[in-house]
């Protein structure tokens, strides 16, 4: 009973942790926004006067935006969970990421942007696709030159004149001109090794 009793004790704490800083996030959103609102309030009239001044029009403004392209949007490596302010490591640090940066992704993981780690992993992914692309293409390539090696192995012929062996008797095969396939020169050549063998005249020495 007493550990169901401690349990309970720990949970209500986490819930008034977690309960405390909802109100503490509520805050800082509603300070942010506060401060933004505040800043637009502050450059409308300095725009305004601007334009009245140089005599730019409402048309041109809408133009000029139309034509601006829109600035590249900076991931800072770390970021403060509570206060979602984020910082590129580099300078001068704030007080929240003092002892929490490393090299990479050394250092705390919970002060890691996560925009920062997701564009991380995916520039991880394409260098590991580029990768086996090249691997690929680099198979595809050998067995291309293979191939062409084979195909470039025409079969070459020559005449069919050797002559043939019927019954024992040597009888001259007709020289139509057929070609024969390289493949079956090794047996033209044995054709004519066992013709002349046949045909040489058997030397006796019995006298």
């Amino acid at each position: 009973m007493q550990i169901y009793q401690q349990i309970d004790a720990e949970f209500a704490q986490y819930e008034a942790e977690a309960a405390a800083l909802q109100l503490r996030m509520d805050a800082l959103t509603q300070r942010r926004e506060s401060i933004r609102q505040q800043a637009h309030d502050q450059a409308l009239p300095e725009i305004v006067e601007r334009m009245t001044t140089h005599g730019i029009t409402l048309e041109q403004v809408r133009a000029a935006l139309a034509a601006a392209k829109p600035a590249a949007t900076v991931i800072h490596k770390y970021w403060d969970p509570e206060t979602e302010e984020t910082h590129s490591g580099k300078g001068t640090i704030p007080g929240w990421l003092v002892g929490k940066t490393g090299r990479g992704r050394t250092g705390d993981p919970r002060y890691l942007n996560p925009a920062w780690v997701a564009k991380e992993d995916a520039k991880d992914a394409a260098k590991a696709a580029e990768k086996q692309g090249k691997k690929n293409k680099t198979k595809s390539s050998g067995a291309s030159v293979a191939d062409q090696a084979l195909s470039s192995n025409v079969a070459v012929t020559v005449p069919n004149d050797a002559p043939e062996i019927v019954d024992g008797a040597q009888r001259p095969a007709p020289n139509d001109g057929a070609p024969i396939p390289v493949a079956n020169v090794a047996a033209v050549d044995m054709a004519h090794v066992e013709t002349k063998t046949a045909s040489a005249p058997i030397v006796s020495n019995l006298n």
